[in-house]
């Protein structure tokens, strides 16, 4: 994984062995290292293949909210399941309006 903790991206994280089969949620969470008063805007792009040249699923821009004293923002983009002649199927995941699903980051914690 390639940690972007400067802010400006894009964070890059990698599964070189899938396990078949198991689905994989990917997220974000709103991150600041002292700027905690501003939106963040986020984009993921999922590639299947490491030759892959065109993603196989992309989301965003999604606005996630600065903190409060108590959580920050989680947004549950999708899952990804791998395939068993490569690839993989990317399910995103919907809020209740019908939107980007974010939660706070205290709720995805307790669902691990």
């Amino acid at each position: 994984a390639l940690d972007d903790v400067e802010g400006f991206g894009p964070e890059n994280i990698n599964l070189p062995a899938p396990v078949e089969g198991l689905a994989y949620e990917v997220g974000v969470h709103y991150y600041s290292s002292g700027r905690s008063d501003a939106q963040a805007t986020a984009h993921v792009t999922v590639y299947c293949q490491a030759t892959d040249a065109s993603p196989t699923y992309e989301s965003g821009p999604v606005e996630l909210m600065p903190p409060t004293e108590e959580d920050r923002d989680f947004w549950r983009v999708a899952t990804v399941t791998s395939r068993s002649a490569g690839g993989c199927e990317v399910v995103p995941l919907v809020g209740s309006g019908g939107g980007p699903d974010i939660i706070p980051e205290s709720a995805a914690r307790a669902s691990r």
